[in-house]
């Protein structure tokens, strides 16, 4: 399940067309010309594209528990009788099935790990360059365009 974030929405008054009330980065794109607010779409798309393609919390926490399992398996069959473990050798069979699926798991989390910090990043440039542009919007960037192609 991907997190969509809600609506952006603030309060704006926009005083030199007369506009009192409420205007979302929406409503101030419509003010655009067909090909920006085509570009600003196409950028939210992508920015929720890029968040869709990271691999889910749930998947890394599941195989960094798995790996726990193992880890734990294997001390318990290394330990001494004494300490309530099994006393096996490094190289008895059960050990070196255990340190085997240890082994696999770990790389596998090591390359979703590396996955999702590299598809992080460009989640999160594309998502400033939207923040960036629909903050501009709803400070009055919109207006400032609008008096000058008035002017």
């Amino acid at each position: 399940m991907a997190f969509e974030a809600g609506p952006t929405s603030t309060s704006l008054a926009v005083t030199s067309f007369g506009i009192h009330g409420s205007i979302s980065a929406d409503d101030a794109v419509e003010l655009w010309p067909e090909a920006a607010a085509s570009r600003l779409t196409a950028l939210k798309q992508r920015r929720a594209d890029l968040h869709a393609a990271m691999p889910p919390f749930e998947d890394i926490h599941e195989l960094a528990e798995t790996k726990m399992r193992h880890a734990n398996r294997i001390r318990q069959l290394l330990a001494p009788k004494s300490e309530g473990g099994f006393g096996l050798p490094e190289l008895a069979p059960q050990v070196v099935a255990e340190r085997r699926q240890l082994e696999r798991v770990e790389a596998e989390l090591t390359q979703l790990q590396s996955l999702k910090e590299v598809r992080t990043g460009r989640w999160n440039v594309a998502a400033q360059l939207e923040r960036s542009i629909t903050d501009w919007l709803l400070r009055g960037g919109h207006s400032r365009r609008l008096q000058h192609r008035a002017g």
